[in-house]
């Protein structure tokens, strides 16, 4: 009598079949790789660029770091997709640390119907945030040197409603009248390379900057529509007022852009880039000291004592922050209250800062620890801190919210102890691996 051991065989039929099923899973999904594989490589040939165009060049006022970077068409303003391995994706990038920006664009593109669009960014050389400063250049205008192009102010001027009824020359010889440049003077250059060209831009950051201030929008590109009436500078240099009235500039406004033109144009080995922010931040803390002052018959803005330790105030303030300082926002005015709330003799009198330099220098020094303002170790705190109020700091009586609930309500919200920027600080300080984790 036979007797089979069913338990065996079917283990063993069992253990046969899953080996046979494992392998033909293998097989197919090995196949299915090929298969793809082979149709990848196949559409790569036929859909990636065979050849592509290279636009590539610099963001500068001085060189801008961290500009949003577009390619635009000419006639609907919009970003184009011209850009990437296919030639198809979105023209968008970021400048360098120098500036430098590069984009790969679909052969078939016709690039002078586009335009170089740089929002943002900060001038490494100056230190100004140009957040929300949108600056323009036509590649039009870089014919056979699209590897070149320079998206600077000046060009900005040359992408305005003006340039679509002259030719590229036409352009830029208006240009180049409006800002007292000579035929000489290329346009198209890196303002870090060329000091006359360099000269301009500042001042038409500058410009920018005081436009910001009143809320206007795209403040470059605003100044292209004032180029064919009348003109900025003359060849010497001097500034139009009437321009300057018909970009909305007056009173102290107005005399702060002629004091910087000045300053700008004056003789001398200082960098026009370093002459440019201690411009800014002497302005940024003449202005506090005035604000503070008002009311009080003895304050003189233009005494000698006085502009002798602003300069000293100036001097130690950069020395401070290791000559990097962020301008065009609240930073300058900032240090300003704290350095003359925590610094100086007590109280902080006009027979203080009118005195002689040497007595000046030798008194300002921090009132609890005693340290220079070089060596104090919450300045870098101080001048990284996002929300426009800081509670650390005292506020101007003028400033007082009162019983006013409304403008309570304000500051707080906008302050470094609102529950809305601690949550934004404390989410931008977590690191986006820790989040998937």
């Amino acid at each position: 009598m036979v007797v089979f051991n069913f338990s065996k065989s079917v283990k063993k039929e069992s253990c046969f079949i899953v080996i046979v099923q494992r392998g033909l899973l293998f097989l197919l999904i090995y196949g299915c790789l090929l298969f793809l594989s082979a149709c990848g490589s196949g559409d790569s040939s036929s859909s990636a660029l065979s050849s592509a165009q290279t636009v590539a060049g610099f963001i500068e006022d001085g060189p801008v770091a961290g500009a949003k970077v577009f390619l635009r068409s000419k006639i609907s303003n919009q970003v184009v997709n011209f850009c990437g391995p296919r030639g198809t994706g979105r023209c968008e990038t970021t400048s360098g640390a120098e500036g430098g920006f590069s984009f790969e664009v679909n052969s078939g593109a016709s690039l002078e119907n586009l335009v170089v669009a740089s929002l943002g960014g900060k001038d490494t050389g100056t230190g100004v945030d140009l957040s929300g400063l949108e600056m323009r250049s036509p590649l039009a205008l870089f014919a056979g040197l699209e590897q070149e192009v320079a998206v600077t102010p000046v060009t900005t001027l040359c992408a305005g409603e003006f340039a679509q009824y002259q030719n590229p020359e036409e352009t830029l010889e208006q240009v180049r009248f409006w800002l007292g440049l000579d035929a000489t003077t290329s346009l198209l250059s890196r303002p870090s390379q060329n000091q006359e060209l360099l000269k301009r831009t500042l001042l038409l950051t500058k410009l920018a900057m005081e436009q910001r201030r009143l809320g206007q929008e795209a403040p470059y590109v605003g100044f292209a529509d004032q180029v064919y009436q009348g003109r900025l500078l003359d060849e010497s240099g001097s500034l139009d007022i009437g321009t300057l009235s018909g970009l909305g500039f007056a009173g102290q406004v107005r005399d702060s852009i002629a004091a910087l033109q000045q300053i700008l144009w004056q003789n001398g080995q200082e960098p026009l880039e370093e002459r440019f922010k201690r411009a800014e931040v002497s302005e940024a803390i003449g202005g506090f000291l005035a604000q503070m002052f008002e009311g009080d018959e003895q304050f003189d803005p233009q005494n000698p004592g006085f502009l002798g330790n602003l300069s000293i105030l100036v001097d130690q303030g950069l020395e401070a922050v290791g000559g990097s300082l962020p301008l065009g926002g609240l930073v300058p005015s900032r240090l300003a209250r704290y350095v003359l709330h925590n610094y100086g003799p007590e109280p902080l009198d006009w027979a203080y800062l009118s005195t002689d330099p040497v007595t000046f220098a030798a008194a300002l020094v921090h009132k609890e620890s005693g340290l220079a303002l070089v060596e104090d170790p919450y300045i870098d705190e101080l001048i990284a801190i996002a929300s426009p109020n800081v509670v650390a700091l005292p506020l101007l009586q003028d400033e007082l919210p009162g019983d006013d609930n409304q403008r309570r309500a304000e500051y707080y919200f906008n302050s470094d102890r609102s529950h809305l920027f601690l949550a934004e600080s404390l989410i931008g300080s977590v690191f986006d691996d820790v989040v998937g984790d």
